[in-house]
């Protein structure tokens, strides 16, 4: 099999999108379409590299050369297909690749998501690569998403990594986990980021107590910040860190410390994050109204709503708001 013509020219504009799960660079042919069949015997063997729009049709026909690749990923495909829809799809050093024989060395999710995004594409395209180089692609460590934001620099400094960890847990709740893309994280992270600063602030990991200050506790007080008054989630959150109870109102929140702090169960399993998520919340509304508890139990439906579910019917809201989600866990789950 002969590789796709190398476009002639150099490299034109660089500025179109790729999802940043992974650098993503997108090459443009010269004439922003297929190199020509007719000048495929007066090519070099020289490697080559350009900036290409690709279209559907030739992401197709370019993976007919997929002969020899990693099993594809459905999900990487799809987050790729969202990032080129949103125009979020970046031109980098990474692209498509092949051999000089035509063999598709890299890119093989990026060519199954133009064809499903149904919209071309820049990428860069490298042409007559070693085919023994398929070994060393992707080899590397992967930035984690963290490491990413900071580097962007659209977070407090010093903040993004713990900030993108609490997003995650407080977008999916007592849901399941959503499939996220990097953009799709950051953007919500940024849309949130003034709860996020808020939790962050009064579960002070540099006095952090452990099972207190994490992810999965941080998350419930950003949800609330939405909906309960902040002197009293303020409250909340220096005797859920200190264990120092005031009143009798205060006593269901150190009850919940003294659980978090001797759960040896990690943090780990969704279950276990859920069960420490959910008495979380049911602690904290208990607090709110002046409820008094004698067990922990972990909350079945949301206390806390995001601006964004409040978009729900008022009859969804109203059951969402009530008592009777509480589940009934065994003795041993009980703090």
């Amino acid at each position: 099999m002969k590789p796709p013509d190398e476009p002639q020219d150099e490299p034109r504009d660089e500025s179109q999108h790729e999802p940043q799960d992974e650098p993503q660079d997108e090459p443009q042919d010269q004439a922003q379409g297929e190199p020509e069949d007719e000048a495929e015997d007066d090519r070099s063997d020289a490697r080559q590299n350009a900036i290409v729009l690709i279209t559907p049709e030739m992401a197709v026909r370019w993976l007919e050369g997929n002969t020899h690749n990693q099993k594809l990923s459905d999900r990487r495909v799809q987050k790729y297909a969202r990032a080129m829809k949103a125009g979020r799809w970046r031109v980098t050093h990474q692209g498509i690749a092949f051999s000089r024989n035509g063999v598709l060395l890299d890119g093989q999710h990026r060519l199954w998501a133009i064809f499903i995004a149904g919209i071309p594409i820049l990428m860069r395209v490298f042409y007559n690569e070693p085919a023994d180089n398929m070994e060393y692609i992707d080899g590397g460590v992967a930035r984690p998403a963290g490491v990413r934001a900071e580097i962007g620099g659209r977070f407090p400094e010093g903040k993004a990594k713990e900030m993108l960890a609490v997003t995650r847990v407080m977008v999916r709740g007592l849901g399941r986990e959503p499939v996220l893309s990097y953009e799709d994280l950051t953007d919500l992270g940024l849309q949130h980021v003034e709860a996020l600063v808020f939790a962050l602030k009064h579960l002070n990991a540099t006095r952090r107590v452990r099972g207190v200050a994490t992810s999965i506790i941080r998350a419930v007080v950003a949800r609330a910040y939405y909906s309960v008054d902040h002197g009293v989630l303020m409250q909340f959150c220096r005797v859920l860190v200190s264990g120092m109870a005031s009143d009798e109102r205060d006593k269901p929140v150190v009850m919940l410390r003294d659980f978090l702090i001797s759960d040896e169960r990690g943090r780990g399993p969704l279950r276990v994050v859920r069960d420490q998520y959910g008495k979380t919340e049911r602690v904290l509304y208990a607090y709110i109204h002046g409820e008094m508890i004698q067990k922990l139990y972990a909350v079945t439906r949301e206390r806390f709503p995001l601006p964004e579910e409040l978009l729900v019917s008022d009859s969804e809201a109203a059951v969402a708001g009530q008592d009777d989600g509480e589940q009934q866990p065994p003795d041993e789950e009980a703090a």
